[in-house]
């Protein structure tokens, strides 16, 4: 991923490109009636690449304005004209120079084979394509947000934070990058239970973004941390208004309302509601989900109900060895036996 470099109108050395470009053109159509190569193949190049020159729109861009794989297709524009240049060259050659010149090109073809191949190893897994990109782009946000998440999916906290923060380093004037870069930190500092400093993160990200959802989804787990239920509550509304398909958000707002310590908070009916939307939008059935569900049963005085969603909540968690929600389950089972709904707040 390279640098996304500013275009500035200014610049007097920007405007080389396409004077270049225009050069390499004029001389293609000179050299048409001797030779339509050139200019067919320059031609085929522009037309293929047209869609990426900033024409239209392509959500690339926000990271660079090149790529690669961008090239694939139109550089058979080029490669085509110069090897049947190539050909018609070793054409007019002798014997032994045509041997020579065929065993040049064998020469750098495998080189090439050879160099690809040892580029390969760099997209064995995506961790190690962006440890590739920013050894060769520091200033590269996406691969360092990438990095952080793989970091913390291995549970790598600190590491994770140093590529957050190296993102706000690198791209302070780059929205998109910096409000990311702060709602990871909040989550990392949530996770340790420094939910002062998580504020500050995520009152960054809201700076920036104010329809930030998942920041208000953030605030809302600071609240709750903090025993500020009903602030919790409304920023938990606020994420929905902003985003009405957040699963996460359904279901974090609905087990708020149906497990909440206080009672004048609770709402059992806006809580099933919540959790039957939430199961709509991931279109198949989750254990969290009828954890949730079975919660606003309990809530409502349908204990029946509440037990027999549980269970199946349960089984499913069983089965797919998720240990710990098995063990809420199991907890939540036993209360709802006795006829008492879960009122811990916690998940």
């Amino acid at each position: 991923m390279y640098p996304r470099w500013k275009v500035n109108s200014s610049e007097w050395w920007q405007y080389g490109f396409l004077i270049a470009a225009l050069c390499l053109f004029a001389l293609a159509w000179q050299l048409r009636t001797r030779w339509r190569g050139p200019l067919a193949g320059l031609l085929f190049f522009v037309a293929t690449l047209l869609p990426l020159l900033g024409f239209f729109n392509v959500s690339f861009f926000r990271f660079s304005f090149v790529a690669d794989h961008f090239q694939y297709l139109p550089i058979i524009g080029i490669i085509t004209p110069l090897s049947a240049g190539a050909a018609l060259l070793l054409n007019r050659f002798g014997r032994w120079q045509q041997l020579l010149g065929y065993g040049f090109c064998g020469v750098l073809l495998i080189t090439l084979a050879g160099l690809s191949w040892m580029h390969s190893r760099v997209f064995r897994d995506s961790a190690t394509c962006y440890r590739a990109v920013v050894e060769l782009n520091p200033s590269s946000w996406a691969a360092q947000i990438n990095l952080g998440f793989d970091a913390l999916a291995r549970q790598s906290w600190d590491e994770a934070a140093e590529r957050f923060q190296k993102v706000l380093e690198t791209n302070p004037d780059h929205p998109p990058a910096t409000k990311r870069a702060h709602l990871a930190l909040s989550a990392i500092m949530l996770t340790s239970g420094r939910t002062d400093e998580a504020t500050t993160h995520i009152e960054k990200a809201l700076q920036i973004d104010p329809n930030y959802a998942e920041a208000h989804a953030n605030l809302a787990q600071v609240y709750l941390r903090t025993g500020r239920t009903r602030q919790a509550i409304a920023e938990y509304r606020s994420a929905l208004a902003i985003d009405p398909r957040s699963i996460g958000v359904h279901l974090s707002l609905a087990w708020v309302l149906a497990t909440s310590f206080d009672p004048s908070l609770r709402n059992g009916t806006e809580a099933f509601l919540l959790a039957q939307q939430a199961q709509r939008l991931l279109g198949s059935t989750n254990p969290r989900i009828l954890r949730v569900l079975a919660a606003a049963y309990a809530e409502q005085g349908q204990f029946a109900e509440a037990t027999k969603t549980a269970r199946r909540g349960l089984e499913l968690a069983t089965t797919r060895g998720d240990t710990g929600l098995a063990r809420s389950l199991e907890n939540d089972i036993a209360l709802y036996d006795v006829g008492r709904a879960n009122h811990s707040g916690s998940n």
